[in-house]
């Protein structure tokens, strides 16, 4: 319940993609929150699991790529930033084609947040943590 109040928490900021720290915080309580159904997978039956665990890894799956190509982007200006101008030039075209990835990758993003089946894996994600006994195997 806790890492899916985190990525609720989380999604709005995702969205806005002015703050990269938002994806990431999404992306680490997927994360957790697939590491939590499997340390816990004995008490659970897999049917009742398993659909949360694929949204889940779809759901981190698209965080990572954006998340991914935010540090990559990261990292090469403060590489750049510490080279002579002509040299900081050649970077330019790394830099641009990190940034049209990011672009895309955020797209997928947004598209997999947007999706009946991401509003329909919260919405029962959410009932299965509330609910007791659900899904106990």
């Amino acid at each position: 319940r806790r890492e899916l109040t985190e990525i609720l928490l989380s999604e709005a900021g995702a969205r806005l993609g002015d703050d990269i720290e938002f994806v990431h915080d999404m992306r680490v309580a997927t994360r957790r929150a697939r590491a939590s159904a499997t340390l816990f997978s004995a008490w659970f039956a897999p049917k009742a699991v398993e659909p949360h665990r694929r949204a889940l890894r779809k759901t981190g799956r698209r965080l990572g790529a954006v998340r991914d190509l935010d540090v990559a982007l990261a990292k090469l200006r403060k590489y750049a930033s510490g080279l002579p101008a002509e040299d900081q030039q050649a970077l330019r075209a790394l830099d641009d084609h990190w940034r049209r990835a990011r672009r895309e990758a955020y797209v997928r993003l947004l598209d997999w947040m947007d999706s009946g089946d991401y509003r329909r894996f919260v919405t029962k994600l959410s009932r299965f943590c509330v609910t007791p006994g659900a899904g106990a195997g």
